[in-house]
């Protein structure tokens, strides 16, 4: 892979390459370069997690790249709190939980019970019930 270089447009981070912004934030992790203005940064992440509210073309593909990015800009050193705070709600609004996004049948109470809850799971006798 090709560590990206930032070249100050910052309208190339479109919702088509959202993947493109990750990798820039993950190669400069604990140090945002002298180059990069950390607002704007923000402000882009910001405009792509409001896409995530639009349709799309490739939703499947856009969901996952965008919880790529939000995971990426909450490892780093790069935002304020309050930014990192704003972006800290909006993974917990997409990506934290049960989602209607997916089938929630692997999660309890969906149509179909997939697992067994760790009350139910019986031992046959051998004394390792719920432990």
């Amino acid at each position: 892979h090709v560590i990206p270089k930032f070249n100050g447009d910052y309208l190339q981070f479109r919702s088509d390459n959202v993947d493109e912004l990750s990798k820039l934030i993950a190669n400069n992790l604990y140090e945002c370069p002298v180059e990069v203005d950390r607002n704007r940064i923000y402000n882009v992440v910001r405009a792509r997690y409001n896409d995530l509210k639009r349709p799309t073309s490739e939703p499947d593909e856009y969901w996952i790249d965008m919880r790529m990015l939000l995971s990426t800009c909450l490892a780093c050193d790069w935002f304020s709190d309050r930014q990192h705070d704003n972006m800290s709600d909006w993974y917990d609004e997409f990506f934290a939980g049960p989602s209607d996004y997916f089938d929630d049948r692997y999660y309890e109470g969906g149509p179909v019970q997939t697992y067994a809850p760790y009350h139910d799971v019986g031992d046959n006798g051998n004394g390792y019930e719920n432990r």
